[in-house]
C-alpha cells in the first residue's frame, strides 16, 4: 500500500516538474509582455486553480505597483478578465504591497482578516479573500511585481506545496518579464530622440505607413526652425542643443493622446496627426508656431534670449495631398519651404 502512495506521489511531483518546464519553454519564448502575463495567469489557472489571479508589475518611476493581468472566476465558472486592470497601489499598501516592500511571501488562511489586507480593491472586485498566497516577482535583486492567487473554489486553505508551486512559477515568470522589459527598453531608446525625448527618425518611419493604412483623414505637420543659427553663433551649441529640446517640450505639449511627434534630424520636426483633417490639423500647427513664438528662453536657462527663434510649418492631408508616406511628406515639406521662402514664423497648407 505504501508502494503505491508513493508511486501516486511520484507521479504527481512529475507532472508538477513537466508543468514547470513546459512553462519555462512557453514564457522564455517570446518577449511579448502581454502574452507573458496571460501565459503566467494561464499556467497559475492550471496548477493551483485559485477563483482569482493577479499579477502586479512595480511601476519603478511613480513607485507604485500597477494591477497589469487579472482573472475573477465567477459563478458558473465564467472567467472574467480584466477586472481591475490598471488600478494602482502604493508600495506597502495591502497585502500585495506588503510583499512587494519586503519581498517576502505570504500564505493565509483568512486575507480579509489581516490588519496588512486592504479591502477598497476587494469591493471593486466583488471578492472576499481567505486563502491567499502572494510571492514577489525578482530578477537579480530587482523588484519586477508581485502574484496573487486568491480563494480555493471550495474554500480549502492553500498547502505550503500550492506555494511552492506559485513561488516557482513566479521565479520562471520573473526572467521572462525582466527579459521583455529589457528588449522594451532598449527598442524604446532606438526609436527615441536623445535630446527632445520625442520620437526619431526610425520612429517616424515606422509608425507613418500603418496609420496611413488606417482611419482617414491623416495630416502630417513638418517643422523647421528660423534663425536657430544666430542662437549657436551667439551663445554656443550648447544654448542651441537646449533650445532645440525646449522646442520639443512645446511641440509634445501641443499634442493629442494618439498623436507622434518626432524631431527628424538638425532642427526640423514632423508631427502626426490622425484622424485629423486639414483645417484642424493647421489649428494644432498655429498653436505650436505660437508656442515657440512666444518662448524667450530655453528651459533651464534664464540668462538667454531665444525670441528671435520661430518655427515654420507645412501641413498636408491624406487622402488630399497624397496617399503614401513619401508623398505625403513631400507635399508638407514644400509647404513649409513655402513658408520660409516667404516670411518665416508661419504655417502654410500644401498646394492641392
Amino acid at each position: 500500500m505504501s508502494d503505491l502512495v508513493d508511486d501516486t506521489a511520484l507521479g504527481h511531483q512529475l507532472r508538477e516538474l513537466e508543468a514547470l518546464h513546459d512553462s519555462l519553454r512557453v514564457l522564455t519564448s517570446t518577449l511579448d509582455l502581454g502574452e507573458i502575463l496571460r501565459t503566467v495567469l494561464a499556467r497559475m489557472r492550471t496548477l493551483v486553480a485559485p477563483q482569482a489571479l493577479s499579477l502586479l508589475l512595480f511601476d519603478r518611476q511613480r513607485d507604485e505597483l500597477v494591477f497589469a493581468a487579472t482573472e475573477l472566476l465567477r459563478e458558473q465558472t465564467v472567467l472574467e478578465p480584466g477586472v481591475i486592470d490598471g488600478a494602482r497601489m502604493r508600495l506597502g499598501q495591502g497585502i500585495a504591497g506588503w510583499v512587494a516592500r519586503h519581498r517576502q511571501p505570504l500564505r493565509l488562511d483568512d486575507a480579509a482578516a489581516d490588519p496588512r489586507h486592504d479591502p477598497s480593491l476587494a469591493r471593486q472586485a466583488g471578492l472576499v479573500p481567505r486563502g491567499m498566497i502572494c510571492v514577489p516577482l525578482t530578477h537579480r535583486d530587482r523588484l519586477l511585481g508581485v502574484v496573487q492567487v486568491i480563494n480555493r473554489p471550495d474554500g480549502r486553505p492553500f498547502t505550503a506545496e500550492d506555494q511552492r508551486l506559485v513561488q516557482a512559477l513566479a521565479d520562471h515568470a520573473a526572467i521572462a518579464i525582466a527579459n521583455a522589459q529589457l528588449y522594451h527598453e532598449v527598442e524604446q531608446a532606438s526609436l527615441t530622440d536623445d535630446l527632445t525625448g520625442l520620437g526619431n527618425t526610425r520612429h517616424f518611419h515606422r509608425v507613418l505607413p500603418p496609420l496611413l493604412d488606417g482611419a482617414m483623414p491623416l495630416s502630417l505637420l513638418v517643422l523647421d526652425l528660423d534663425h536657430l543659427k544666430q542662437v549657436v553663433d551667439t551663445f554656443g551649441h550648447l544654448v542651441g542643443s537646449r533650445t532645440i529640446a525646449t522646442v520639443g517640450r512645446l511641440i509634445a505639449d501641443q499634442l493629442r493622446p494618439g498623436d507622434v511627434a518626432a524631431r527628424f534630424g538638425g532642427d526640423e520636426f514632423v508631427v502626426v496627426l490622425p484622424s485629423t483633417d486639414t483645417v484642424p490639423a493647421t489649428d494644432v500647427a498655429e498653436r505650436i508656431r505660437k508656442a515657440v513664438a512666444t518662448c524667450a528662453v530655453p528651459d533651464g536657462l534664464d540668462d538667454v534670449d531665444i525670441r528671435d527663434v520661430t518655427a515654420s510649418l507645412g501641413v498636408a492631408t491624406a487622402p488630399r495631398h497624397a496617399t503614401d508616406p513619401d508623398g505625403l511628406f513631400k507635399a508638407a515639406d514644400a509647404a513649409m519651404y513655402a513658408v520660409k521662402h516667404r516670411r518665416r514664423d508661419g504655417v502654410a497648407v500644401a498646394a492641392g
